[in-house]
């Protein structure tokens, strides 16, 4: 699956096939052709926001690499990408280690020359060719009814934008709950 396919679901859900075919690449007329491609760009930075948003705030992306210690440092130009929450930092042995976050990088509390690094990221930003960062945790269809609701949002179609975002986080909590990840208490009111 590409994101290029989660958009054109997104598209087709809001009734734009015209839009999906542009998506797809297939022939449109000349004068739709740069309305439906800023439409098309629109869509790409929509899947973003929504990427973003179960990344950060849901299902976090983790990802353990063992790092070079140097001078008690492990510096964050060194991470594969760029991390948003450490989980654990532990030596080759598995055995935790205490660290502080600094600016430029952790400051361990131990003497080791390598560290194993447990971490959250946010998503890179893909392009339409590109796979999307939850290929297996988050379905395309509940992509699609985010990058629905932000892109209808975004062209000022609030009614429409909050049925499909209800929809969104329906699905959203459907399949965090499935996996535990999403922990949300109760709302009371008084």
């Amino acid at each position: 699956m590409s994101i290029k396919e989660i958009l054109m679901l997104a598209a087709r859900n809001l009734g734009r096939e015209d839009l999906a075919a542009h998506i797809a690449q297939e022939p449109t007329s000349a004068p739709q052709s740069v309305e439906l491609a800023e439409e098309a760009a629109c869509m790409l930075r929509c899947y973003h926001l929504v990427e973003n948003e179960i990344a950060l705030e849901h299902v976090p992306l983790e990802r353990t690499e063992r790092l070079t210690v140097s001078d008690g440092t492990i510096a964050y130009s060194q991470f594969a990408a760029a991390p948003v929450d450490i989980v654990c930092v532990c030596d080759v042995r598995g055995a935790a280690l205490g660290y502080t976050a600094e600016g430029t990088g952790l400051r361990l509390a131990a003497a080791v020359a390598e560290a194993e690094v447990t971490y959250s990221y946010a998503p890179p930003q893909g392009d339409f060719d590109d796979a999307p960062a939850f290929c297996d945790k988050i379905s395309a269809r509940l992509l699609s009814f985010g990058v629905a609701a932000e892109f209808l949002l975004t062209a000022g179609r609030y009614e429409e934008a909050a049925m499909w975002d209800e929809r969104y986080r329906r699905a959203l909590r459907a399949a965090c709950a499935a996996r535990g990840a999403l922990r949300m208490p109760g709302r009371r009111w008084v």
